[in-house]
């Protein structure tokens, strides 16, 4: 009895260690910061994860949940994906193509129900990410389970994301909400200023640019000025 109970709390613990993944990321370590971001794509397409051509990944990704994770993440054609960024992989996180990810950013799926005033963080459920194609996520972004962030969409850095975000706007701030609407699928030119969050809430961290930018839904690309 007490060894099924030792098996048990082994199987348990042990949930979340892919030895696959471990042995990627071991790899990966070894390459330096801002090169070998293709060796980086094959790695982790090794490791199990489902990852488009041409994506650029800088550094090593943190990558957590118990079970079959690899199943989970999806990354689409020509996304750049910057570092430190943190996947939790309770549950799917589809990241679409053209998209751009800011370093430092954080993509939960996992969360707790609400429970009474003994333990108020109940049991652990887990809903689903999406981003939308052509999205660009700036630094420092959290994004929250159940969020769906639209096509050619933009959410400036510092934000958290608590609910859908439609397609083609500039959302930002803590929650983010939206700041402007895109009048086409086409690419716009955004203004320095126009990327500020909103003051009130989680003034501090705001996406600030050197350079014009053109914003598409298929993709997001710097303009020297």
């Amino acid at each position: 009895m007490a060894l099924g109970k030792v098996i048990n709390v082994l199987r348990e613990e042990l949930a979340g260690v892919h030895p696959r993944l471990l042995f990627c990321q071991a790899i990966i370590k070894l390459i330096p910061n801002l090169s070998g971001s293709r060796l980086r794509r094959l790695l982790y397409s090794m490791a199990g994860f489902n990852i488009g051509r041409k994506v650029t990944i800088f550094d090593t990704l943190t990558l957590t949940g118990a079970g079959p994770i690899g199943k989970r993440l999806t990354i689409g054609e020509s996304c750049i994906i910057n570092a430190p960024t943190h996947f939790n992989l309770g549950a799917s996180i589809t990241i679409g193509s053209g998209v751009g990810i800011g370093p430092y950013s954080v993509f939960i799926t996992d969360s707790h129900r609400l429970g009474d005033s003994s333990f108020r963080a109940g049991d652990l459920f887990a809903l689903p990410i999406e981003v939308g194609d052509g999205a660009w996520l700036g630094t420092g972004v959290t994004v929250l389970p159940g969020v769906k962030i639209g096509k050619g969409a933009v959410v400036a850095a510092g934000s958290v994301v608590v609910k859908d975000i439609p397609d083609n706007v500039l959302a930002g701030g803590v929650p983010a909400k939206i700041i402007k609407t895109f009048e086409s699928e086409d690419a716009v030119e955004i203004e320095p200023s126009t990327l500020d969050q909103p003051e009130p809430i989680g003034a501090g961290a705001s996406l600030r640019v050197s350079s014009r930018l053109r914003v598409s839904s298929r993709r997001v690309t710097r303009q020297k000025i």
